[in-house]
């Protein structure tokens, strides 16, 4: 790019208070620069978390509207109430009550008397619960 000067017909004089400011200014067009792009990110950044905000309450309002419909009986109060029949067939059911076999029942007891026996030495019943362990099944 070509600079050009072009001759002026008035002289163009400029008052010390204005040179002096000029030369006293630390703000560069490097520095303009930075602020202008500082403002744009700034308020860049304001106008993306009003739409984000905007957007997630849309989202929550989605949510919400498809939890609380009731079409074809599958809404919030219908589901607990499917889920709460379930879980009281499940209670009652025989296959949820596990039977002690009478070898258990024995080991067991005999791990609580033992634990009884010695109060603050549990490790004297060690063998008593590897025995009820094993009966147990577990590892």
């Amino acid at each position: 790019m070509e600079s050009s000067a072009f001759p002026s017909a008035t002289p163009v004089q400029f008052s010390p208070q204005l040179l002096h400011a000029l030369d006293a200014s630390t703000e560069t067009s490097v520095t303009r620069s930075e602020h202008k792009s500082q403002e744009i990110a700034k308020q860049v950044s304001a106008k993306l978390d009003s739409i984000l905000s905007s957007k997630v309450m849309e989202l929550d309002d989605t949510i919400e509207k498809s939890l609380l419909k009731t079409d074809n009986g599958v809404g919030a109060p219908m589901l607990n109430e499917k889920l709460d029949v379930v879980y009281s067939k499940l209670k009652s059911s025989a296959e949820a009550k596990i039977a002690k076999s009478d070898s258990l029942k024995a080991a067991e007891e005999s791990v609580a008397n033992c634990l009884l026996k010695n109060k603050g030495r549990p490790l004297n019943c060690w063998d008593e619960v590897q025995e009820f362990k094993k009966l147990a099944g577990v590892p």
